[in-house]
């Protein structure tokens, strides 16, 4: 049985290990999209949203560069909702030198993500006009109920439901009963209850968003292959090519997907180096590392030349 298990073909990858968020604010997600070129030369949307109630936030460019970047995130996040501990971007704009001195500056963990992992990278007529319509479609998306939550990002984010343009004519019962000639006990009561009832919603939000994770975890270990086993540093992993999962023909049958081994030199840090020390400084995916169980009567013989890491 061991014998097997230190095959190529029998070794697994690691079960997937979802995050949850452990209070409001605490990481936004931001990604930079590329947009057909609209009214005012504007080519590009920059998007943050918040992890716990999917709040989003936006903002057209019409230049891609990590100065507009930073001020977006300084103007319309920090300046508007506070510190936030950690915010999570591509390898785009973010990337740079700049980018790192600004998250520096205002004390805020930076995280990129990696290349070939889509799952952390998701107008009628005239298409030049989506920069008008921007302000419109986020304020659809915070309005829109999201099945991780089952809240509208809006309420969760203010404490309150958002008063729908409708609801400015006709009293609802969702509504608190303000008065004009309210004394000021009753409307700081009323002004608690409100602010109680977010906190309440805030924390079914923060549930019902980990039970989603859970179910996803639970799609995701049925349709991979896992391990139980933790890699640690130290232990000698192959990593797996997702390129080849966007090809169909017959020829990648006989093509080798997974390259290595390599050596674990840090946990957490997507740090890894090559059997001859050299470290690979390409961040890669958790999701695309298995173990390599080697055999301890068997000696490894390997070509510098194929093993050594770009610089």
């Amino acid at each position: 049985m061991f014998y097997l298990s230190t095959s190529f073909i029998s070794q697994h990858r690691d079960p997937l290990h979802p995050t949850y968020p452990p209070c409001i604010h605490y990481k936004w997600v931001v990604d930079l999209v590329t947009m057909p070129k609209g009214i005012e030369k504007m080519c590009y949307i920059v998007l943050a949203r918040e992890d716990l109630t999917n709040h989003v936030e936006g903002r057209a460019l019409r230049s891609k560069n990590t100065y507009n970047v930073c001020k977006f995130l300084l103007e319309d996040v920090i300046s508007c909702f506070g510190y936030i501990e950690k915010v999570v971007a591509d390898r785009g704009e973010l990337n740079a030198r700049e980018a790192k001195e600004f998250f520096e500056r205002h004390d805020i963990c930076l995280s990129l993500t990696t290349a070939y992992n889509l799952e952390a990278n998701a107008c009628n007529g005239d298409i030049k006009q989506w920069p008008r319509f921007l302000p419109f479609a986020l304020w659809a998306d915070r309005m829109t109920c999201t099945c991780t939550t089952g809240y509208m990002p809006a309420e969760l984010m203010y404490y309150q439901k958002p008063l729908f343009p409708i609801q400015s004519h006709i009293s609802i019962w969702s509504n608190f009963p303000w008065s004009q000639n309210m004394s000021t006990d009753d409307f700081l009561s009323l002004c608690i209850k409100q602010l109680e009832q977010g906190k309440l919603r805030l924390d079914d939000a923060a549930e019902n968003s980990r039970e989603y994770r859970i179910k996803n975890r639970h799609y995701f270990d049925k349709t991979h292959r896992l391990h139980p086993k933790t890699i640690e540093v130290g232990d000698w992993v192959l990593i797996y090519d997702s390129t080849f999962d966007s090809q169909y023909d017959a020829c990648k049958n006989l093509t080798q997907w997974w390259f290595g081994p390599y050596i674990v030199s840090k946990v957490n840090n997507n740090a890894l180096c090559e059997l001859n020390g050299a470290a690979l400084k390409t961040l890669i995916a958790g999701k695309t590392i298995k173990l390599f169980k080697k055999r301890d009567n068997d000696e490894y013989i390997f070509d510098d030349d194929n093993n050594e890491a770009d610089s």
